[in-house]
């Protein structure tokens, strides 16, 4: 049988008419306040509430939407432009830019009022490209939390039933621990993904993980192959 992977880039339209289904709403929300009432969350987020207006991918606990961000406007002919403009103001300013540390595109030095006046009239700018490309509500990078996975299983078998009702939908899952050397502390470490079959095929349906692993890698991360994954549904 064909095993294939849901592309929630180019399929997008087929999931979001179900984002606010009462049922899958209030699992995300469940989900995300168990991941948020970890004891490593991050400290400067509130508990999760959709009210607060931040999407799941606020509290993922790693650099991956904030660096497509960074790669995205290192590639946007608009953030160049006004880097260079920044940088000549600067000159004709008569500001020495040798000795000076550049920090999320700004010149820090607040003892020289020309970088200062600089700053406040190209900080907003500098930000408004970069969050061009972090991600939008309504989109599935805005539901991309990494790091729940596990904590968001329910409310991804709930969204992939609700999409493809003709399906049958399991939660599969492989966890070990592991020790962090660096600090000698014990996490969980392993994947969780959603799977259906129908009578003709297999189909994975991981908002995680679809554009980045293939199906063998999927399927190995959580301890299922091609030829057992019959048998987990018979």
């Amino acid at each position: 049988m064909k095993i294939t992977k849901f592309d929630f880039d180019k399929d997008w339209h087929l999931v979001e008419p179900h984002l606010n289904d009462p049922e899958v709403a209030e699992l995300l929300d469940q989900g995300m306040l168990r991941f948020s009432l970890r004891d490593d969350k991050w400290n400067h987020l509130p508990l999760w509430d959709v009210e607060h207006g931040v999407g799941p991918w606020d509290y993922t606990k790693f650099d991956t939407h904030h660096t497509y961000a960074y790669e995205k406007q290192m590639e946007d002919p608009e953030y160049h432009k006004l880097l260079e403009e920044y940088y000549s103001i600067l000159k004709d300013r008569g500001v020495d830019l040798d000795n000076l540390v550049l920090i999320n595109d700004l010149y820090q030095d607040s003892d020289d009022v020309k970088i200062n006046e600089a700053n406040l009239i190209f900080q907003e700018k500098f930000e408004r490209i970069y969050s061009k490309y972090l991600p939008k509500i309504n989109t599935y990078r805005w539901y991309q939390c990494y790091g729940a996975a596990d904590y968001l299983c329910d409310w991804s078998k709930k969204l992939a039933e609700k999409t493809f009702p003709n399906y049958k939908w399991k939660i599969f899952r492989k966890y070990a621990k592991k020790i962090i050397p660096q600090t000698n502390t014990e996490i969980m470490s392993g994947c969780t993904t959603t799977i259906g079959k129908n009578e003709n095929d297999f189909l994975i349906f991981d908002i995680f993980l679809f554009n980045d692993s293939s199906v063998d890698e999927i399927l190995e991360a959580v301890g299922v192959n091609r030829g057992s994954i019959t048998e987990e549904f018979s």
